[in-house]
């Protein structure tokens, strides 16, 4: 349920029963020692703020089953160098990923993603290297605003909206 575990400071590493289909808003919240999670298969929700603040995570698997990532799920997750968005998810959220300073490397779905969101990606200062997917239509208002090391955008020609300051 919402806030389960929030801001269990002292917690480093969960594993999470199978048959776990969601977590709920804030759930890790705030557990700035949390390094690893081990996500169950058949989770299909990872809800708001769920991992914000968790700025330890090193990484995390997101299972293909997977179709939603929430508003702030991974904000401020400062420790996080890698994430793979599985197929299934159709819109990265506002701030879903932003201040992940640490984050070297995105791996977006081949199918399905048309939206990245307000704030996803802002001040993931790690990241050099962007190929937005084929499918995409939208890239919103500073969706990657503040990524001072990116070198390399590749923008698809079915995107139809890029927001202001997209990349500022």
């Amino acid at each position: 349920g919402k806030h389960a575990f929030r801001s269990c400071t002292a917690l480093e590493s969960i594993a999470l029963p199978p048959k776990i289909a969601a977590l709920d808003d804030d759930v890790f919240h705030g557990c700035s020692n949390l390094r690893s999670v081990a996500l169950p298969d058949g989770l299909t929700l990872i809800n708001n703020f769920v991992f914000s603040g968790c700025t330890r995570l090193q990484s995390v698997a997101i299972p293909s089953g997977v179709t939603a990532i929430g508003h702030s799920a991974f904000e401020g997750c400062s420790g996080l160098a890698s994430v793979s968005i599985p197929d299934g998810v159709t819109a990265v959220a506002p701030l879903a990923f932003c201040s992940c300073s640490g984050l070297t490397s995105v791996t977006f779905p081949r199918h399905g993603l048309t939206t990245i969101g307000r704030l996803a990606f802002a001040a993931c200062r790690g990241l050099t290297d962007v190929t937005i997917p084929e499918g995409v239509t939208t890239i919103d208002d500073s969706a990657f605003a503040n990524c001072i090391g990116l070198k390399s955008i590749t923008i698809p020609c079915g995107v139809t909206k890029i927001g202001e300051n997209a990349f500022a």
